[in-house]
């Protein structure tokens, strides 16, 4: 094994153990095997055996991961003010989300040396921005978990531990300027704009393109993405970023390669700002990071080891998100998916024209789709018989979206984007709701834990046996 294949190996397992010390949070067998791991990779070492030494090293890893897996549950701070009323000198530390019915949800920051934040949901008219400070009143509640759900800690992945509802919200300060405060007045002049122009449905679409925030949409829209199998175009991840970076780099024909790959590094910052640093979006960022910086110093770039490296990176920082966190496992697999199996179909799918990118897309929807289907099955027990037929029918579509949805920010000429873009958001819902409506379209079932394992591990062995006798035409 070369040492791609051992890195890549090593940060699977990493991955692997950090699911396990999330899931079962035991610290203390997980140091006692790291120890013991090390002493043998230590006498590995010595004796100079290259193979237990990377038997070791994978022992290792795994064993770091479920460390830090287990280490990485902290009690609520916030546990002895449950249901009282309390005053709390904080920062607002999100986005404002404003949803249906005048909603308002943000977190919190208390100014007095917590480390963990509180999820706000308000009624209020209050014109509340990121960075201002704040005292809020009301009383504050320790989230819990029900049924197979557990709220609590997917809230725990955010940073949350503490909610207020409704509370009582007095602005003391502004906002402090920097790159977060503007980068975020950029984005909310952007939206003004969307829904200056557009009829509110589309351009609540628009936004939910562009950054993953649907809570504007009507529940009934979001539900016929659900069913049609295009919901990711509309949940943060990092393939709206991808397509945006991909469009971006094409200029570096017209301006150079240097400053295209400068403004996708300027780009990527901004959307994950906007984006309220999504998981998923930080992976297509770093990704994108790692491809500009190997363009800029001639060297080869790889997907494989460049997606473990930033999904190892990634759990380490927090490594709740391994579990709680769907967007993030979405994301991986995805991106994992259209590089290991949309090869394959392609070969497959020899019968069907080229023209068009057709045979492409195709290709990358199926792959994405299966790769995707156990996780999907597992958390949201639903399956989308049409999804290929969606997808080929609006992913062409969705980079011009991209384009004049921020040309329509303009003076002059968003007034012509307007027209396109609307008319074009138009035929997305129209394609939706369409093939959303048959009672066919999805089917409802569950799958355990087990049973998602067990589909994965079919997988790797069918992607191996069938790769193997594919790689001549590969």
């Amino acid at each position: 094994m070369n040492r791609s294949g051992i890195f890549i190996c090593s940060a699977a397992l990493l991955l692997a153990g950090s699911w396990l010390g999330v899931a079962q949070q035991s610290l203390w067998p997980a140091a006692a095997a790291f120890s013991a791991a090390v002493f043998a990779l230590g006498l590995a070492v010595s004796y100079k055996n290259r193979k237990a030494a990377v038997l070791c090293i994978f022992c290792c890893s795994f064993c770091c991961g479920w460390m830090r897996g287990a280490a990485s549950f902290q009690p609520s701070r916030f546990a002895v003010f449950e249901n009282q009323k309390v005053i709390i000198d904080a920062r607002i530390v999100s986005d404002i989300h404003k949803a249906r019915q005048n909603m308002q949800s943000f977190d919190l920051l208390p100014l007095s040396g917590y480390s963990q934040k509180i999820s706000v949901l308000t009624f209020s008219r209050g014109n509340y921005f990121y960075g201002q400070r704040v005292y809020a009143i009301g009383k504050l509640k320790i989230p819990s978990s029900s049924g197979s759900f557990d709220y609590k800690k997917y809230l725990q992945a955010r940073g949350v531990y503490a909610e207020m509802f409704n509370p009582e919200i007095y602005v003391l300060s502004a906002p402090r300027a920097g790159v977060v405060y503007y980068s975020l007045r950029a984005k909310h002049f952007i939206y003004d704009k969307f829904f200056a122009r557009l009829p509110a449905e589309r351009a609540a679409l628009l936004v939910a393109l562009i950054i993953g925030q649907k809570d504007l949409m009507p529940s009934g829209d979001v539900s016929k993405f659900n069913r049609a199998g295009v919901a990711h175009l509309i949940a943060v991840s990092g393939f709206i970023l991808t397509l945006t970076l991909v469009f971006t780099e094409r200029l570096k024909a017209y301006i150079g390669r240097m400053p295209a790959m400068i403004l996708c590094l300027a780009i990527a910052v901004l959307y994950i700002i906007m984006a309220d640093f999504a998981s998923g979006v930080f992976r297509a960022a770093i990704m994108a990071g790692l491809y500009a910086v190997s363009k800029i110093y001639g060297r080869q770039y790889s997907v494989i080891p460049s997606l473990a490296f930033t999904a190892a990176l990634l759990v380490l920082a927090n490594p709740l998100i391994i579990k709680y966190d769907i967007g993030f496992m979405l994301s991986f697999l995805s991106i994992l998916g259209i590089v290991l199996l949309a090869p394959l179909l392609q070969i497959a799918l020899k019968f069907m024209p080229s023209k068009f990118g057709i045979r492409q897309i195709i290709a990358v929807t199926f792959a994405a789709q299966v790769i995707t289907t156990p996780l999907t099955l597992y958390y949201f027990s639903q399956f989308s018989l049409v999804a290929p037929i969606t997808n080929l029918m609006i992913l062409p579509v969705v980079e011009i979206c991209l384009a004049l949805g921020y040309v329509l920010c303009l003076p002059f000429a968003g007034f012509i984007a307007a027209k396109a873009v609307n008319a074009v958001l138009a035929y997305v819902l129209f394609i939706v709701g369409a093939l959303a409506k048959p009672q066919f379209a999805a089917i409802n079932f569950s799958i355990s834990w087990q049973a998602m394992c067990a589909a994965y591990a079919a997988m790797a062995l069918a992607y191996f046996w069938i790769a193997k006798f594919l790689k001549p035409r590969l």
